[in-house]
């Protein structure tokens, strides 16, 4: 009895798994390309024959196997690119990128929240410069998705070679504290250093982030504060140096 209803329900779950097959091939039938067609609804009938097991029930001994095969319209690599970029994008916007065509690549570049879509669902918005396009200007689109790709790129090559600089610092102190006497006082100034430096580094990040209205704001305000921690800086270094009196003296 128990092997007969383990049968039934293995046939059961084939014919969903089948189902779901069925209704994203009717998809094809709609769009007229593999982007326009490969929506959020076809990849998420994937995930559910993956987390439910039904490619067990389907005939297949791993998921890759369904994946890889003749009766799945997308492969391994494609599949997990696009669940990828719809977890990232959300259903909506993933939707929309793909009926606008736009590449897999591009997207990839883009980092989580930088592109949006309006409550209506008719203006996509570049949210590191607010910049606002219609869905349907699919040129203006990649204009501004390219120049956001670019600017990241140079925000990520500014902050490695910051990185960079910093264990090239790192280094250095770690040779002088080596090589000098007393030895104690250098790594405790090595560690507060790169915390200060590691701290600055994603600041300036930050910064290069705001707009004018928001950046005037930090300027008024915060900036001072670390002016005078600055300052202090200097006024210790100042005294240890004889450049400038002892408290006591003053």
């Amino acid at each position: 009895m128990e092997a007969m209803m383990a049968r039934v329900s293995n046939g059961d779950n084939a014919r969903r798994g089948w189902k779901i097959i069925g209704a994203i091939t009717a998809l094809q039938t709609i769009g007229h390309n593999f982007n326009e067609w490969c929506t959020a609804e076809a990849i998420r009938g994937i995930e559910r024959i993956e987390e439910e097991g039904l490619f067990r029930d389907m005939g297949f001994a791993t998921f890759v196997d369904f994946l890889n095969s003749d009766d799945c319209f997308i492969g391994k690599n494609a599949y997990y690119t696009r669940k990828e970029l719809l977890n990232k994008e959300g259903v909506h916007l993933y939707d929309v990128l793909n009926g606008l065509d736009i590449s897999m690549s591009k997207r990839k570049q883009l980092g989580k929240g930088t592109l949006e879509l309006d409550e209506d669902g008719t203006t996509l918005i570049i949210t590191d410069t607010e910049e606002r396009v219609s869905v349907n200007d699919r040129e203006r689109l990649l204009e501004l998705l390219t120049i956001t790709v670019d600017s990241n790129r140079e925000k990520n090559a500014k902050i490695e070679k910051g990185e960079a600089d910093i264990r090239r610092l790192k280094e250095k102190l770690f040779d002088a504290e080596t090589e000098s006497s007393p030895r104690s006082a250098i790594p405790d100034l090595d560690k507060a250093h790169m915390v200060a430096s590691g701290a600055l580094a994603a600041l300036a990040d930050e910064v290069s982030r705001l707009d004018a209205r928001s950046c005037q704001q930090y300027l008024d305000g915060p900036l001072n504060l670390l002016v005078i921690q600055y300052q202090r800086v200097q006024d210790e270094l100042g005294r240890i140096l004889g450049i400038l009196p002892e408290e006591d003296d003053l």
